[in-house]
């Protein structure tokens, strides 16, 4: 498992989003619970973190069902104890057992047809990020900073639509 791009590798949208284009689409399983852990130890609370006392806020895209389920939930637990919520964003396979386990609300579960679709819920899923930060202002973040904490494999049109606040 690999990190594309590192929290704070760039302070531009144009670079970031240049680097997203680079992305190659890896074609593998789909380790969701391999991915939760690696980015709650090595993202969030690992020496690329930068700001420990923010609100950790995960957003998952799959388009599977994981190929390492039976260590979902321990890794979701995992997430929850390090104060991490998670939205889901579950694209054409996606398994809704699976988005409900890791998001643990229904209000932070969202679903799209195809990647195409992304760019259609880029605004509610801002929106929920900035309910849990108790702002619902769509240009403040309430002095809270909102970062990237890492992307992997498929985003590439999908780059157009990532808001970087910097």
């Amino acid at each position: 498992m690999k990190t594309e791009i590192a929290m704070g590798e760039y302070s531009n949208q144009i670079d970031f989003a240049e680097a997203v284009k680079e992305i190659k689409y890896h074609g593998f399983s789909t380790f969701t619970a391999g991915a939760i852990n690696k980015t709650v130890l090595e993202d969030f609370n690992g020496d690329a973190s930068r700001y420990p006392d923010a609100r950790r806020v995960m957003i998952l895209l799959t388009d599977g069902n994981s190929s390492d389920r039976e260590r979902l939930p321990s890794s979701v637990d995992y997430m929850r104890s390090q104060n991490v919520t998670a939205f889901a964003v579950g694209v054409e396979g996606h398994d809704m057992e699976e988005l409900l386990l890791i998001a643990g609300s229904r209000e932070r579960v969202f679903t799209v047809q195809n990647f195409d679709q992304l760019q259609g819920i880029v605004d509610r899923i801002q929106n929920g990020v900035q309910l849990l930060e108790g702002n619902s202002n769509a240009y403040s973040t309430n002095g809270l900073t909102q970062c990237q904490a890492g992307i992997s494999s498929r985003m590439s049109e999908v780059s157009r639509c990532v808001h970087c606040r910097f």
